[in-house]
């Protein structure tokens, strides 16, 4: 289980760290994955460079490559950096993803913590998050931190899916 601002997060979940585009959100992937002795990273942007072991993955299909060779693994917690690339695939391509996500969580006993870089848009006069893959990616996570600053420090706020916590 990981624990973000005292609050434990599920086992076999999509934990979804929301960040400002200016965040190092590999810094609060590598403290993280210091709470799990199984951790799997997946590089998409440059950014886990800090990550002795972590994979690093340019395309699509590699990406889908490499999630199906963990199929071999069990009781792991995957962080990947970033997903913010599939905004711009077909639905069937992030349909094919989701769908292996949830079969590596419900099959592998995996917990998946993603980096999701929002963009920053006004709504009705805040700042506000706009999600780059829309409303079933929405759907899809358990979790979702949201990341701030307040003055120079980095805050957390966790929000969960209420039918998910009733489980």
């Amino acid at each position: 289980m990981l624990v973000v601002n005292g609050t434990g997060l599920r086992r076999n979940s999509i934990i979804e760290l929301c960040v400002f585009p200016d965040m190092n959100v590999h810094r609060m992937m590598v403290e993280l994955s210091k709470q799990t002795d199984n951790p799997v990273f997946f590089d998409t942007v440059g950014n886990l460079r800090v990550v002795a072991d972590a994979s690093f993955i340019l395309s699509y299909r590699k990406l889908v490559k490499a999630l199906l060779s963990l199929k071999s693994r069990r009781g792991f917690v995957l962080f990947i950096d970033s997903i913010s690339f599939l905004a711009d695939k077909s639905v069937a391509n992030l349909q094919r993803f989701y769908n292996i996500l949830w079969m590596l969580i419900y099959e592998n006993d995996a917990t998946i913590v993603v980096s999701n870089h929002y963009r920053i848009v006004r709504n009705r006069g805040a700042l506000d998050f706009a999600l780059e893959l829309g409303q079933r990616w929405k759907m899809m996570v358990s979790y979702r931190i949201m990341y701030k600053y307040v003055g120079d420090k980095v805050v957390a706020k966790i929000y969960s899916d209420e039918l998910f916590e009733k489980v």
